[in-house]
């Protein structure tokens, strides 16, 4: 299977193309949804001889420039005004890992520290920068969705099958291709989970029944490449995740309930009828019962154990990811990987994240905000869902972009009628400040 994706010219210069728009017009959110939909691929994008990485790294770091100083903002400007003690904390638990990587002698040393550095460290700052902008926050989803949709078709080229034979064929089972033949599948499911629930997000605040259409488009392609890619632990934990998201609208005042009602019925209707085409899917070969599809945690039991052990040999400091393979239980992993110092940082990471999304369920604020806040509450659980069969704490990096949006859109709720600025807004606000402030007299003027 090909584990590099090299485009055309015409294509490679499309992407350009946006890239170039992004850092010119000044819109990282475009740039960082693009980014970690393509981490998802589990296959690397080539610019020539340079990975997609740095190449749509670079354009999102530079299209934050150009912001900042076009808009004229700090540093400052982009943090939340409350619970700032969170970055020590996270500072604090990266320099543990940091430490305790250097100490000890992990296999893969380097792509713990590439992973860490990349997915979870530099983009975190640039959410904080746009999160509290709406519309950025939309333009983010956008560009995730658009770019794991292509991911999706792209999976399907790998095998050269055409769309003819795929229409005659959509399950593929007749040529025998399982889970896409992709090695990592659960990976690939992740970003078509996450996508899903953003796109349930998008489709409660269209206001134009077109694009409504064409979200519940991309709800059914979301579906669909879940469960071809037949990791279990997506489907279960995106399938909890996304009824949690329905169950909120419908009780929430102002939502459209017909329409939760007919993205609810997709997704049930379309799960039964490709579980009814094609149940090996989704079952093993030693499975035949319904009621395995509903157990993520098949043969974790004996990882688990390894994983304890390991933990009881070093309990305070951990042994530096010597033996990250085993556990496939982000608490577990964590236990083993960096030890009970680890433990308690991961620990107060995760109390951040439920206080910061204790309220999204009574939906402060106006519509829109209370949507994103409980799109990105469900991302983080459809993290922690799936986290208990597979990850460990460096690698499950939607779950630390999810809780720094929730945080810059909590930290403006103060009432149900507050509103948050833009960036624009608040920079017209500044320049209102200063052209009201009073003019220095000179001294000895007549």
């Amino acid at each position: 299977m090909e584990e590099q994706i090299r485009f055309a010219p015409e294509w490679l210069a499309l992407i350009g193309a946006v890239l170039g728009y992004t850092i010119f017009s000044g819109r990282p959110e475009w740039g960082l949804g693009m980014y970690f939909s393509l981490t998802y691929w589990t296959r690397t994008v080539m610019f020539g001889s340079v990975a997609h990485t740095w190449v749509i790294l670079a354009a999102t770091v530079a299209a934050v420039v150009v912001a900042l100083f076009r808009n004229k903002l700090s540093v400052r400007d982009m943090l939340p005004q409350r619970h700032q003690w969170i970055i020590l904390w996270m500072l604090t638990w990266w320099a543990w890992i940091f430490l305790i990587l250097i100490m000890f002698d992990s296999y893969n040393k380097i792509d713990f520290f590439r992973t860490l550095i990349l997915y979870v460290i530099v983009p975190l700052p640039i959410v904080l920068f746009f999160g509290r902008d709406l519309q950025r926050v939309k333009g983010f989803a956008f560009a995730f969705m658009i770019t794991t949709m292509i991911g999706g078709w792209q999976a399907i080229s790998i095998l050269k099958i055409s769309l003819v034979y795929l229409i005659q064929d959509p399950t593929l089972t007749k040529i025998g291709v399982i889970r896409l033949g992709l090695g990592n599948y659960h990976w690939f499911a992740y970003g078509f989970a996450i996508t899903l629930l953003m796109t349930i997000a998008l489709y409660l605040q269209a206001k134009n029944p077109f694009k409504a259409t064409l979200l519940l488009g991309v709800a059914a392609y979301c579906i669909y490449f879940l469960f071809m890619a037949g990791s279990r632990q997506s489907l279960n934990g995106g399938g909890i995740a996304a009824l949690i998201l329905a169950a909120w609208s419908i009780r929430h005042k102002g939502m459209p309930t017909t329409r939760v009602g007919i993205i609810a019925g997709l997704v049930v209707f379309l799960g039964l009828t490709l579980y009814a085409i094609a149940p090996e899917l989704i079952l093993r070969t030693n499975e035949a019962d319904y009621g395995n599809t509903f157990d993520v945690l098949s043969d974790r039991g004996g990882l688990w154990l390894k994983g304890w052990s390991i933990f009881l040999t070093s309990p305070i400091w951990g042994t530096g990811f010597e033996f990250s393979v085993y556990a496939h239980n982000i608490f577990l992993s964590t236990l083993a990987d960096q030890g009970l110092v680890g433990f308690a940082l991961l620990i107060g990471f995760l109390l951040f994240f439920i206080r910061r999304g204790r309220d999204v369920w009574t939906g402060p604020g106006p519509r829109d905000l209370a949507i994103w806040r409980m799109c990105f509450t469900c991302i983080g659980i459809f993290a922690l869902i799936h986290a208990q069969a597979s990850n460990d704490s460096i690698s499950v990096w939607h779950l630390y972009f999810s809780t720094a949006f929730l945080w810059v859109l909590s930290d403006k709720i103060e009432d149900a009628s507050h509103e948050i600025p833009t960036i624009r807004q608040r920079v017209r606000e500044q320049r209102r400040i200063r052209r009201s402030a009073p003019s220095p007299q000179i001294e000895g003027a007549a």
